[in-house]
């Protein structure tokens, strides 16, 4: 058996274990970025109902920000 291939027979289950765990990875990336985006919908909304238009959190009602 060549020894290239002779490698890659040996280290098989480690590269499939490499690709699933990159897949996982992958999706789990996906979904926190769906919920992120989620979220700051959800926030906007609220955030809008509440009459704040803008995300300028720097200055207060009063005036003193």
């Amino acid at each position: 058996m060549p020894l290239l291939h002779r490698i890659a027979v040996e280290n098989g289950d480690e590269a499939r274990k490499m690709a699933a765990n990159l897949a996982i990875t992958k999706m789990a990336e996906k979904q926190i970025k769906d919920w992120n985006a989620s979220l700051l919908a959800e926030i906007y909304q609220k955030l809008k109902a509440l009459g704040r238009n803008s995300f300028d959190f720097e200055s207060d009602d009063d005036g003193n920000g």
